[in-house]
């Protein structure tokens, strides 16, 4: 891929995220100054944690898809629930929105290269470990 591609990739890539940062601060704010947090019905404590538990899973099963490893999916998946503003949720939630876009202007083989590459440095630099997304030990 040339300098100026990568470029603008990048560049691109900022303003997508800077765009998700505000619109999701203006909905925090929203939420922060009516003092409700959603409206109608409140499902009790199960009712949250079964569709948590499904995103989790599609989302693990999305990044095994794009070429994490086990580990690194499922550690991955969630810190994206758990620690978005963790280097491992920010990196793959990147990751994921490059993907989807690929898919979603039908330029998957020309997405599939950055993907591939973004996933090679994830694996090398292993920001998506049980230890560096702070999740509590399972054996505890």
């Amino acid at each position: 891929m040339d300098d100026l591609a990568r470029s603008n990739t990048m560049k691109h890539l900022i303003l997508v995220t800077a765009a998700i940062i505000g619109l999701s601060g203006a909905a925090i704010a929203g939420t922060k100054k009516s003092g409700h947090h959603s409206y109608g019905y409140q499902p009790d404590e199960r009712g949250i944690e079964a569709p948590s538990s499904q995103v989790d899973v599609e989302t693990e099963i999305k990044l095994r898809r794009m070429g994490l490893s086990a580990d690194h999916a499922h550690w991955g998946a969630w810190a994206i629930r758990n620690r978005p503003y963790s280097s491992c949720g920010e990196e793959l939630t990147d990751l994921m929105m490059v993907y989807d876009k690929g898919r979603l202007t039908h330029k998957l083989v020309k997405v599939q290269k950055v993907v591939e590459g973004m996933v090679r440095l994830m694996e090398r630099d292993s920001p998506c470990t049980r230890e560096e997304v702070g999740a509590p030990d399972p054996s505890q």
